[in-house]
């Protein structure tokens, strides 16, 4: 019976994190002749990483609030790691973040939003939740 509550509530509250650096490495990795073609390494990675790591306080800043209630309600529900529970987490960071995002922001990104709340949260789901076990409790 003990359920990892704290575990849960850091996880997913640190979900915003998540898509900085997966976005910086996939765009580093998609044009790499614009960073290598003008300067060397060690003048633009520095200044990479460094706005990655801004992009990802930015990101926890504005979407921590509905990271944390959603990881209240996560561990008081007490979650587990069976597929209704995991759906339910990636659908329900999802919409968080689509409201969320089209509350405060243009209206530009919502979609994008609700991909990313939804892929974060399910990473956050497969790392965070305990497993469910085959008698219902631990």
């Amino acid at each position: 019976m003990n359920y990892p509550t704290i575990k849960v509530i850091a996880c997913f509250t640190l979900c915003p994190i998540i898509p900085a650096p997966i976005i910086s490495v996939i765009i580093l990795f998609l044009d790499p002749p614009r960073f290598m073609g003008t300067l060397e390494w060690y003048y633009w990675l520095p200044t990479y990483l460094g706005m990655t790591l801004w992009v990802s306080v930015c990101a926890m800043v504005f979407f921590g609030v509905p990271s944390l209630m959603l990881a209240v309600v996560y561990a008081t529900l007490q979650l587990r790691q069976c597929t209704k529970h995991v759906f339910l987490v990636s659908l329900s960071g999802g919409a968080f973040a689509f409201i969320f995002n089209g509350l405060f922001l243009p209206p530009l990104y919502e979609i994008a939003a609700f991909i990313l709340g939804m892929v974060t949260s399910l990473l956050a789901a497969l790392f965070a939740l305990p497993k469910q076990t085959t008698l219902g409790f631990d």
